[in-house]
């Protein structure tokens, strides 16, 4: 632990930033002296709460690395349901896992997280119960490898089960950006899920191809769905903004609490070019650190500290966001006064805000935002 904080106060533009030394001190006897941590799952646990204090999602533990079991979940309203799963128990409510209620395991996973909005929160509890992580909570230490979710559905409790074996890593490396034409609507909808360039399918090419489709059928109206695009390249997106640039389209984006770091980098593309935005709360504040850097390598466990090297802010007269690299650099930028309303956090708030699905959309295969979206183009036409 005294490496892990010797490195991070070396690496990180500015550690304490969110916490003071001290507390982060006190916090770590604490620990010490209870005698919490026993073994690898522990020390994980507590050290990803240590990391918590400093609020910075993208500074955070990785180590147990097999990757996420093949099940959806999503929190409504409190309640945490199966969405993506066998059909038995498809929309299910989660009451149970490894016959600990709930509430008790997303309480310890809430430990672990560091978030700037309560839709990252959400986003990552309903992620991190299908994650092999999950074994790592107090509450779940002792299950060796198996997860029983226990799920009522139509008044029954059910068990789906999973074993170590059930793990994957490749869940979630689908396409990154795709798009459909809604021929009764005249209307274009471009699915930009991850910041990321497909190798095969660049995006320069995809946005030739939407060009020439819009065209053809003499489309003005696109829907930009966002939603759960958890970052990577801010970059790679800029050919799809020229193109959406027109004036004469009527551009509208979609996003939730899955939007995260560079993911915020095209809603702030999208709001320069005109969009009206719909959904959520997204995943992160704008004014934040971030672009994660070489990992801190602990010693003895072979653990893996994420951490970031840059602080990210929106300046008003680029219009866009600017970044400030390294300890030197943002020691200095924080000391200037004009530079004051960049240190906080800057909340972004939809257009059209709190538009989402009830566990009766999803159930009757509803897309309530993409509805909303559609429906503004239509009044629009009025």
């Amino acid at each position: 632990i005294k490496y892990m904080i010797s490195e991070l106060e070396e690496k990180h533009p500015c550690l304490y930033f969110n916490c003071s030394k001290e507390e982060t001190d006190n916090y770590i006897k604490e620990l010490i002296d209870k005698k919490v941590i026993h073994d690898d799952r522990s020390f994980f646990y507590y050290v990803n709460t240590i990391l918590k204090k400093f609020g910075d999602s993208h500074t955070f533990a990785r180590f147990m690395t097999k990757g996420s079991l093949p099940i959806e979940t999503k929190l409504i309203d409190g309640k945490l349901y199966m969405l993506k799963c066998a059909e038995e128990f498809k929309y299910g409510e989660i009451k149970q896992i490894n016959g600990v209620d709930i509430s008790i395991v997303m309480s310890e996973l809430e430990k672990t997280i560091a978030y700037t909005t309560d839709g990252w929160l959400a986003a990552m509890l309903e992620h991190g119960v299908t994650l092999e992580s999950l074994l790592s909570l107090p509450s779940q230490r002792k299950s060796e490898g198996q997860i029983d979710y226990t799920i009522e559905k139509d008044g029954i409790d059910k068990h789906l089960i999973f074993g170590s074996d059930d793990f994957s890593k490749s869940r979630n490396n689908g396409i990154p950006y795709s798009y459909t034409y809604n021929e009764e609507n005249n209307t274009m909808v471009i699915r930009y899920s991850s910041c990321r360039e497909d190798a095969n399918y660049k995006m320069v090419q995809f946005v030739s191809d939407v060009k020439d489709k819009s065209e053809t059928n003499g489309v003005t109206n696109f829907v930009v769905d966002l939603r759960g695009n958890g970052g990577g390249d801010s970059r790679v997106v800029k050919p799809l903004i020229e193109f959406l640039k027109n004036d004469d389209y009527n551009k509208t984006t979609l996003v939730d609490g899955g939007v995260f770091s560079s993911g915020r980098f095209a809603i702030v593309d999208m709001r320069r070019i005109g969009s009206t935005f719909i959904g959520t709360d997204i995943g992160t504040a704008i004014n934040v650190f971030g672009n994660v850097g070489d990992p801190v390598i602990l010693p003895n466990t072979g653990m893996y500290i994420n951490h970031s090297t840059k602080y990210f802010y929106y300046d008003e007269e680029y219009n866009g966001l600017g970044a400030v690299v390294g300890k030197d650099n943002f020691n200095k930028f924080r000391s200037d006064v004009n530079n004051t309303k960049h240190l906080e956090p800057n909340y972004f708030r939809p257009n059209i805000y709190e538009v989402e699905n009830t566990i009766e959309d999803y159930r009757n295969n509803r897309d309530v935002q993409m509805e909303v979206a559609i429906s503004s183009f239509k009044n629009k036409s009025l």
